[in-house]
C-alpha cells in the first residue's frame, strides 16, 4: 500500500508575503495578521502655535546717525523696555495681549511715541518705525500765584512756539522735546498779570532751570467825575478808595480842572470811594465793585458847597434844657472845627445858644 507523505510547506516571508514555492502567493503572515509594531502615533507638535512667546519688535532711528544704538524703547503702561541695536532694531518679549504704545527716547533727542497697536497672543507684532530728532533739550521751573497756596493750572508756553505745560499744585512744570535755542517763557492764569522770563537758552541733552515766576492779581482802576457847586473849576478834589476787606489798603487820586480822576492799580474786590475838598461836604460811594482787568468807571460825585462858619444842616441832639421834650434840633455852624458849635432849638423853637456838641 502506498503511503502519502504530507506536503510540508515552508514560507519565506518578505514584507509579510510568501515568496517561496509551496506557499500561497497571497498568504499573510501568521504572526497576528496586522503588524503590531506599526507606528500609529498621530500626535502633532503644536508648541509653536499655542506656547509661542508673544513679542513686539520694531526700529528706532536716530536723526543724523548711522549707528542707531542706545535708544531706550519703553512699552507704555508696563515696566518692560529694550535698547536699540546699531541698526535701530529692538525686541520686547513676554508681552501680555492688549493694546499698547511704545515710547522711544535718547538724551539730546526728541522723545517719540508710537500710535496704539494691538498685541496678539503667541505672535510677533511689528511696531511702526520711530525717528528721534536731534538737538533737543528741556525746560522746567516753578510759577506761583501771589498770596495763594494752590498754584495748579497755570499755563506755561514758549512764545512763538507750540510747546505748552501746566503747573501742578506746587507750581512745578516741565517741558520736554524743546529744540535748541533761546526762548521767552510766558506764564498765564485767569485774573492775574502774565509773567515772563526771557532769554532762556535750551541746550541739546540738557535741562534748563527757569527762574521762579510769580504772578500778581490783575489790577484795575476806578474813574469818574467830580463836580463842585458854585464853581467851574473842579480841580483839586481828593478821591480816596479804601478796601472794605482791609481798611489799611487805600489808593488815591485827584481831579483835574474838568473834574476827571482815575485811581490806578486797584486790586479786584469791594471798595469805598470818598471825594473831598475844603469848604465842600465830602461825598461817599460805598461798596464799589472792582473786577480784574476791567476798569470801573462812572463813580461820580457832586459836592455841595459849605464853607466854614456858614449854617449848613440841622442835626438832632439828644437831651437839652426842656426836660419835657428832650429831642431838640440844632444847626451846624462849623463843620470843620471840633467841637462843633451848634445852635440848639428846643421843641418850641426857642434857641439854646452856645451849646457845644463833641
Amino acid at each position: 500500500m502506498r503511503r502519502q507523505i504530507p506536503l510540508i510547506r515552508a514560507c519565506l516571508l518578505v514584507g509579510g508575503l510568501c515568496v517561496v514555492a509551496g506557499c500561497d502567493d497571497n498568504a499573510s503572515s501568521t504572526d497576528g495578521g496586522t503588524d503590531a509594531d506599526t507606528d500609529t502615533d498621530t500626535d502633532t507638535d503644536t508648541d509653536s502655535d499655542t506656547d509661542g512667546e508673544t513679542i513686539i519688535e520694531g526700529y528706532v532711528f536716530i536723526q543724523g546717525k548711522t549707528d542707531h544704538s542706545g535708544a531706550t524703547v519703553a512699552l507704555d503702561g508696563t515696566d518692560k523696555d529694550a535698547v536699540t541695536g546699531s541698526d535701530g532694531h529692538y525686541q520686547i518679549g513676554n508681552v501680555s495681549p492688549a493694546s499698547y504704545t511704545v515710547t522711544a527716547s535718547l538724551a539730546g533727542y526728541s522723545t517719540e511715541t508710537s500710535n496704539p497697536f494691538a498685541v496678539t497672543p503667541s505672535q510677533t507684532t511689528t511696531v511702526e518705525s520711530l525717528t528721534l530728532l536731534e538737538g533737543i533739550g528741556s525746560l522746567s521751573g516753578t510759577v506761583l500765584l501771589d498770596g495763594e497756596t494752590d498754584h495748579a493750572g497755570i499755563v506755561v508756553i514758549l512764545e512763538g512756539m507750540s510747546h505748552v505745560a501746566v503747573t501742578d499744585p506746587t507750581g512745578l512744570w516741565a517741558m520736554d522735546d524743546v529744540e535748541e535755542g533761546n526762548y521767552a517763557v510766558k506764564a498765564s492764569f485767569d485774573g492775574y498779570e502774565d509773567g515772563l522770563e526771557s532769554d532762556q537758552e535750551v541746550v541739546a541733552g540738557q535741562n534748563t532751570d527757569v527762574p521762579i515766576i510769580t504772578l500778581y492779581e490783575t489790577l484795575s482802576s476806578i474813574s469818574g467825575t467830580v463836580t463842585l457847586e458854585n464853581t467851574t473849576d473842579f480841580s483839586g478834589v481828593s478821591v480816596i478808595a479804601t478796601a472794605t476787606w482791609n481798611p489799611s489798603l487805600t489808593h488815591s487820586s485827584s481831579t483835574n480842572s474838568s473834574g476827571l480822576y482815575t485811581i490806578a492799580d486797584v486790586e479786584p474786590g469791594m471798595w469805598d470811594v470818598e471825594a473831598g475838598k475844603a469848604d465842600y461836604i465830602t461825598g461817599l460811594e460805598e461798596n464799589v465793585f472792582v473786577q480784574a482787568d476791567t476798569p470801573t468807571v462812572g463813580v461820580d460825585f457832586t459836592l455841595v458847597y459849605q464853607p466854614a462858619g456858614v449854617a449848613a444842616d440841622l442835626v438832632y441832639v439828644s437831651g437839652g434844657s426842656n426836660n419835657s421834650d428832650p429831642d431838640q434840633t440844632g444847626t451846624v455852624y462849623n463843620l470843620l472845627a471840633n467841637p462843633f458849635v451848634v445852635e440848639v432849638q428846643d421843641a418850641y423853637g426857642d434857641p439854646v445858644p452856645g451849646t457845644q456838641v463833641y
